[in-house]
């Protein structure tokens, strides 16, 4: 109906905009996209709907695009009231741009101190971005001023994993499986927790309940096929494949999918499917390559970082033996050091 009426009034801002949502819903953000774009072309001066295109571009791991979209909206209202910055916090949180996304929550708070939902929304950027006392510290003011005893435990079980406190984390993730009782998207939460404390006989038995109270369950279904030592079957497969390539299903799913058919299939021997599914993850994720730059960038670190470089600034840092300071860029190898330096009997 909604495609009839643009098809009919094509400066119907107000049909595309309910375009847009129905296409969010289906989970086709793309398409949701276009008709957003539409309507926020016909009324710059509606505030929903450059607010709408900023989620939707967040969604499609567009991170300019989105920014671009709020700073739209954030022209257009003087004083943000606490749901409008609630709202943006949400955005930066989906972009995992938690420092910016907590600078917003902090804004809410300050006119709704005891806004449980903010303050659970605080503890879980803190925790993205590593501060794990502050992030347990707001979380329990979320879980005092009443948000959902589930998520807040589920929550903190992350934070507390974050800190090595593993056993603290299990204890939290059961107490979390009682208070969530049968609702699948939460218990399908708890089992991923599961798997990052290594705990894979109780992520299992979570998958397994999922499994009980919805058979045809994608997340629950995707989660078990992968759970340590089992095989997966090419029957198996090929409904892993089905889901990968179908949009409506959760995009985080299908990106999880992707990567492990890229594995099963890169086993298998099988490399054309294996770079196909790759790609699809690394697509849906948002990730991108780009060749002639990436030359560029290490040409510039080969022309700066040189023997002179670093024997200009021989003497540079502390002469104290402690702390010792591991730096490096991700993946580089830092945990491997710690843990190397760590077992040093000195």
């Amino acid at each position: 109906c909604f495609r009839q009426a643009v098809r009919l009034e094509p400066k119907f801002a107000d049909a595309f905009t309910n375009l847009g949502i129905v296409f969010s819903r289906k989970q086709h953000h793309e398409e949701a996209e276009a008709a957003y774009s539409a309507a926020a072309r016909l009324k710059p001066e509606d505030l929903k709907a450059h607010l709408n295109l900023a989620i939707c571009n967040m969604e499609l791991r567009r991170p300019e695009a989105t920014v671009a979209a709020i700073k739209r909206v954030e022209a257009l209202v003087d004083q943000p009231d606490s749901d409008l910055l609630h709202q943006i916090g949400n955005i930066y949180r989906g972009l995992g741009r938690h420092l910016v996304a907590e600078g917003y929550y902090r804004h809410v708070l300050e006119k709704r101190p005891e806004a449980p939902e903010i303050w659970y929304a605080l503890g879980d950027v803190l925790a993205q971005a590593g501060d794990n006392d502050a992030a347990l510290r707001a979380l329990k003011q979320s879980h005092t001023f009443g948000f959902e005893a589930g998520l807040v435990k589920l929550r903190m079980a992350r934070a507390m994993s974050n800190l090595g406190d593993i056993s603290r984390a299990g204890k939290l993730l059961a107490e979390a499986l009682d208070a969530v009782g049968n609702n699948i998207p939460y218990l399908t939460k708890i089992a991923d927790e599961y798997t990052l404390i290594g705990d894979f006989a109780a992520q299992e038995k979570c998958l397994n309940r999922v499994l009980e109270l919805d058979p045809d369950s994608v997340a629950a279904f995707a989660g078990l096929v992968y759970a340590p030592g089992r095989k997966l079957e090419e029957s198996e497969a090929l409904r892993l494949r089905k889901m990968a390539d179908d949009k409506a299903n959760d995009l985080e799913i299908r990106i999880g999918i992707g990567f492990a058919l890229g594995d099963y299939y890169r086993h298998a021997k099988k490399y054309d499917d294996s770079f196909r599914y790759y790609r699809l993850g690394n697509r849906l994720k948002g990730y991108s390559f780009d060749r002639a730059g990436y030359t560029q960038w290490i040409a510039r670190i080969e022309k700066i970082f040189t023997r002179s470089f670093f024997e200009e600034r021989i003497s540079w840092g502390s002469t104290s033996r402690l702390p010792v300071l591991i730096v490096g860029m991700p993946r580089s190898g830092t945990t491997l050091t710690e843990q190397i330096l760590s077992a040093h009997p000195a």
